[in-house]
């Protein structure tokens, strides 16, 4: 719905610059009506494309929305598969670093143990 009005504020504000320009040339009424009168099919045509360009835009728009949102949801599920095939990888390694770590603490303490008694 925001495209929607959006494009409509976009024709509408196309316009009203155009009539504005026309209105505020430094020509005389009668020249402005006259000039508007010589391109009326020229302003309808250029009006009616300028529509058709803007519904194209409006469609194309939608593909890409569409588009971007199913890859993105792809993109996301990809990225949480990867994540847990990630932690599936690590946790024997986390669990050897802890098995290794606890061993180095027990020596510590050993360690700490002896030289304690050797300094007595």
């Amino acid at each position: 719905m925001k495209t929607k009005t959006f494009a409509l504020g976009l024709l509408v504000g196309g316009l009203t610059a155009g009539i504005s320009t026309l209105f505020l040339t430094p020509s005389s009424g009668s020249e402005v009506r006259k000039y508007i009168k010589d391109h009326k099919d020229t302003l309808k045509f250029e009006i009616t494309e300028l529509s058709t360009h803007i519904s194209t835009l409006l469609t194309a728009l939608k593909t890409v929305t569409i588009e971007g949102k199913s890859s993105l949801i792809d993109f996301i599920s990809d990225v949480k598969i990867a994540i847990d095939q990630w932690r599936n990888e690590i946790t024997p390694h986390q669990q050897e670093l802890q098995t290794k770590l606890e061993e180095i603490e027990a020596a510590l303490k050993q360690l700490e143990s002896t030289i304690s008694k050797q300094t007595e």
